[in-house]
């Protein structure tokens, strides 16, 4: 049976009620980092003499590596979406075991409600590291529940709705693809992907030597008696 927490303000709750989940995360993401910016923060202005934003210009601000002070970067989400996610410590193998599979799916569905919602501030792709945080569970419980029965179509299931979103960013252009490659073929963190073997065409192209044929029916015509050979071809 899983636990019961009791959050900062007293209130207690199931950790796996992940609408209720998914919306506290929201808000927290919105007044911890999002409210620091404004709309007109992501975009070039125009200045006029006295230091007054006169213009907002529909070009976004460009960050350089290693910039001071980004405005909003994956690493700053990633890092307050983590401490929002691994609050309190995950279910133990038996405790997931005992849940109904479709409690996986029901997490599955507000987690990409959730990455969905961090999408409208900055690029933020799907992980099965941030899934399984998210359904409060680890990767290696995740692997393992792949190999139980009464688990394993479900859970195939939302590794399929992993990998499917693995394909779409690689294709997108808005990530490194040999870091997405990586991701998807590492074995248990990843995505358990395997390349598929390049193809190896064989051409074969025959071939006649005409002066070594020549050159050997010489050697022949030396070794037996010429009026023995009527033709000579």
């Amino acid at each position: 049976m899983t636990e019961i927490f009791m959050d900062g303000d007293g209130e207690i709750f199931k950790p796996t009620d992940y609408k209720e989940k998914c919306q506290e995360i929201k808000d927290k993401m919105v007044s911890e980092l999002f409210s620091e910016f404004r709309e007109e923060d992501f975009f070039d202005k125009e200045y006029d003499r006295d230091g007054n934003v006169v213009n907002v210009s529909r070009k976004k601000v460009s960050i350089k590596k290693n910039q001071l002070l980004p405005i909003l970067s994956p690493t700053r989400v990633q890092t307050k979406l983590e401490s929002l996610l691994r609050l309190y410590k995950p279910m133990s193998f038996v405790e997931a075991k005992s849940l109904n599979p479709d409690t996986f799916i029901d997490a599955y569905r507000y987690y990409c409600e959730l990455v969905d919602f961090i999408n409208k501030y900055i690029i933020f792709k799907t992980t099965k590291q941030s899934y399984c945080a998210f359904a409060g569970i680890t990767v290696d419980t995740y692997n393992d529940l792949m190999n139980e029965p009464n688990f394993e179509t479900t859970i195939k299931w939302i590794n399929d709705g992993l990998i499917s979103s693995l394909f779409v960013d690689s294709a997108s252009g808005l990530y490194d693809s040999r870091a997405i490659i990586t991701e998807g073929q590492t074995k248990d963190a990843g995505m358990n992907l395997i390349k598929n073997p390049d193809a190896i065409v064989f051409k074969g192209t025959t071939f006649v030597n005409h002066q070594e044929i020549e050159n050997k029916i010489q050697k022949f015509e030396g070794m037996v008696d010429r009026k023995m050979l009527n033709n000579k071809k």
